[in-house]
């Protein structure tokens, strides 16, 4: 399936490891940065249906810049999800931290590291998405690399054993467009 470049824009959905679907199609999400995790009370999320963590940065290795979210602040965010019922979704990228999307998106290895990376940190703390966040790729040939890393997710050598494709969102300038969404079960 060819997706036109413009489409590849700035923001890509991911459900990882057996995300829940929701049962609703309207959405109320949150995003929580690092600096406010601490002053924030469970009343304060109350009506969410996704709280965002934001952000985790990939380097152009494919590694992820985690050091913002130690266990303590990630624990507090998945209280704040339980108490609210939502879904705890991982921001990858974003306003200032989208960097090191280029020289990852456009090296083989370094997608397979970052993709296992995510799929890592997100198993490992209970996270049932992520959100593609690349702010902004500059020229035809970083939105045609920005395709490449949902490839990545299909390829078997990550680990991947299972993938299906679902519906996604893309954030085009400031339109959203729903095109893919890609949601694996990782060993």
């Amino acid at each position: 399936m060819k997706l036109p470049a413009t489409i590849c824009g700035c923001a890509l959905a991911f459900n990882v490891l057996a995300a829940k679907q929701p049962k609703e199609d309207f959405r109320i999400a949150g995003y929580l940065p690092e600096y406010r995790v601490d002053g924030i009370g469970p009343e304060q999320v109350a009506g969410l249906t996704d709280l965002i963590v934001f952000s985790v940065s990939p380097r152009n290795d494919g590694s992820l810049d985690a050091k913002a979210w130690p266990k303590h602040r990630l624990d507090k965010a998945r209280k704040l999800a339980d108490a609210a019922k939502a879904r705890l979704l991982l921001a990858v990228g974003g306003w200032g931290r989208s960097a090191g999307f280029p020289g990852m998106a456009g090296n083989e290895q370094s997608r397979q590291r970052f993709v296992k990376e995510l799929a890592d940190l997100c198993g490992a703390n209970g996270f049932e998405g992520v959100v593609y966040d690349w702010e902004f790729p500059k020229n035809h040939q970083e939105e045609m690399r920005c395709l490449l890393v949902p490839q990545q997710l299909m390829d078997p050598r990550i680990g991947c054993n299972q993938v299906c494709l679902r519906q996604a969102l893309f954030l085009v300038g400031r339109v959203f467009f729903r095109v893919l969404q890609v949601a694996l079960k990782c060993c």
